[in-house]
């Protein structure tokens, strides 16, 4: 069975996924109260519309593990409206919108993840080794073992959010309208660019480079989607991704607040464009390999079928 399907199962009219989506965002937004009660109660500017990009937890008192969670809070809210619009307004499973195999294939994520993790780890060191002074130790013992557990119980939701509802609910609704392959994959990905527009890291390192960062990560993930049949690869690597930027090593100006191992200085965008290009390359020709995938001309130039 294919992942995209032109006919799909489940209930699919264009007045269920806007619907849909509708829903979704309102939960998301629901999702956002508990952050900005409390920053209220801080004293903090809310109402400003860039607030959001600028702000601290610790410029209000706010420690950065509870910061954080109040952060992963919104995309809890959002992954339970995805659910209900998933399994209610189109009547469809979890499962149906993660993979087209029998089962999920969990030695998938789990691989990808320790693979991308290993590829970061490997990329951080030659920078280090480059810049030697830019990074600083973050480990805080009384902290950390806390950010660990949200790292590993709540980050994924986040994560998984974002690629059930990018390259999983919208990539389907978008291959019953067209019947070739890279529509779903560019729109999805240039959408989940947009998303990431308010991230302070658009301010801090420039609306392009990074822009083209989020976007190429769209692309990338969709494109391991649409060629491994699934989410899985694309779970584990988005997983590992936000796991290192939270946990391992942490830069100035992320929109991940939180006391890492390591701290960097602020980091080059148009180096790190380049990095991820490189480490996508390599992800994706050891994947190919291993899995048997068609060449990337079939993403392409390749059609949707039934």
């Amino acid at each position: 069975m294919q992942f995209l399907r032109r006919s799909p199962s489940g209930n699919h009219s264009l007045v269920r996924y806007v619907l849909g989506i509708l829903i979704i965002l309102t939960c998301y937004m629901l999702g956002q109260i508990p952050l900005s009660a409390v920053l209220l109660m801080k004293g903090a500017p809310v109402s400003d519309p860039g607030f959001m990009q600028n702000f601290q937890f610790s410029d209000y008192g706010i420690d950065n593990n509870t910061g954080f969670t109040l952060l992963l809070l919104m995309f809890v809210a959002a992954m339970l409206g995805l659910w209900f619009v998933v399994r209610a307004v189109h009547q469809r499973s979890f499962k149906q919108v993660m993979t087209a195999s029998v089962e999920i294939r969990y030695s998938r994520i789990f691989l990808a993840f320790g693979f991308w993790l290993v590829l970061n780890v490997c990329l951080e060191l030659l920078a280090w080794l480059g810049t030697g002074g830019s990074y600083s130790i973050g480990f805080d013992s009384a902290s950390f073992p806390l950010l660990l557990l949200i790292s590993l119980v709540l980050l994924p939701v986040q994560t998984s959010f974002e690629e059930l509802f990018f390259r999983g609910y919208l990539m389907h609704g978008l291959a019953i309208i067209s019947s070739k392959k890279w529509v779903p994959v560019v729109i999805s990905s240039l959408a989940f660019g947009l998303m990431h527009i308010a991230n302070p890291e658009i301010q801090e390192y420039g609306w392009l480079p990074m822009l083209l960062f989020y976007i190429s990560a769209g692309v990338f993930l969709a494109y391991l989607a649409v060629q491994d049949q699934g989410l899985e690869l694309s779970l584990g690597v988005h997983a590992a991704t936000n796991f290192f930027g939270a946990v391992i090593v942490n830069y100035e100006g992320s929109v991940l607040q939180t006391d890492a191992l390591f701290l960097a200085g602020k980091a080059d965008a148009w180096l790190m464009l380049v990095a991820f290009w490189l480490m996508s390359l390599i992800f994706v020709s050891v994947a190919s390999k291993k899995y048997q995938w068609p060449s990337w001309q079939s993403v392409l130039i390749g059609k949707i079928t039934d």
